[in-house]
């Protein structure tokens, strides 16, 4: 939806598979070296996101500290557990808080329950409930995009998540 609003020379090429036979084609233009492909599941649990957890270099989570997205994480370990015993090989995600409340800097449940999980790890980076954030979705850019954000502390924050992804990803 977003990318809707971005100016037609800035769209980002999104392609939304229709089967999971599309699905896997575009997942494996992902395995030339210069290629990257996101693919955003929207956190639940089906045939297309299991596809793209297993064929995934990195797999990566957004959370936060509420109730529901506890469970919801205890229940994407146990997926990643599933899908990791079905390709033979150990799958990771790794979860980032994302839309907390800036100043809250400890989340014992989520750290204590990512700690005790077999297949999650908790990234050091976070994005904070910022209002930059919301301000530039109206023009469909992200924070780093424009000069009167890019430094901001939003823009800082999504920099350092994204260095830590680049790092992973660059790890394996």
């Amino acid at each position: 939806i977003i990318n809707n609003f971005r100016a037609d020379n800035k769209k980002l090429p999104i392609t939304i598979p229709q089967t999971t036979e599309e699905l896997i084609n575009l997942l494996r233009e992902g395995e030339s070296p210069d290629k990257l492909v996101v693919v955003d599941c929207g956190g639940f649990d089906s045939q297309f996101t299991r596809i793209a957890i297993a064929a995934a270099d990195l797999v990566i989570a957004p959370a936060n500290e509420t109730f529901l997205d506890l469970v919801g994480t205890q229940e994407f370990n146990q997926t990643l557990r599933e899908i990791s015993d079905q390709v033979g090989r150990e799958i990771v995600g790794y979860v980032f808080f994302c839309k907390v409340p800036s100043s809250k800097k400890h989340f014992p449940n989520m750290e204590d329950m990512i700690a005790n999980s077999s297949n999650l790890k908790l990234l050091e980076h976070r994005i904070s409930a910022l209002n930059e954030h919301h301000i530039n979705q109206f023009r469909g850019l992200g924070v780093t995009e424009l000069p009167a954000t890019a430094s901001s502390r939003a823009g800082k924050e999504v920099r350092a998540l994204c260095e830590e992804v680049h790092q992973l990803l660059h790890r394996q």
